[in-house]
């Protein structure tokens, strides 16, 4: 990696801004070519560690947009199921309706 894209990783970074301060990010930015191998390496596992993070958080957030999905249909399914059903039994009560009124007059 580029120091320009490390800049440009520890810019988009959000642990990067919720762990230094304004003053803290530009000066570590400032002093990015002052890094050693092994500081530019640890700073790459951290933005590294932290994409994981935001796939898994991704990966997390779809799993539960699924699982409300396939429960929302459920439901609407279920209520037209109950719906056809109260209908089915009033058109049922209607037609035997004048039946009945014959058979109580006998």
């Amino acid at each position: 990696m580029t120091k320009e894209e490390l800049i440009k990783a520890l810019q988009n970074s959000t642990t990067f801004k919720e762990n230094f301060t304004p003053e803290g990010r530009e000066l570590l930015l400032t002093k990015i070519d002052e890094l050693n191998d092994s500081e530019r390496s640890r700073l790459l596992q951290i933005l590294e560690t932290e994409k994981q993070k935001l796939t898994e958080i991704e990966r997390k957030k779809q799993e539960l947009f699924e699982q409300y999905k396939q429960k929302a249909a459920g439901m609407i399914k279920s209520g037209y199921r109950k719906a056809v059903q109260h209908i089915e039994e009033k058109v049922q009560e209607q037609e035997m309706a004048p039946i009945e009124k014959q058979i109580n007059s006998l």
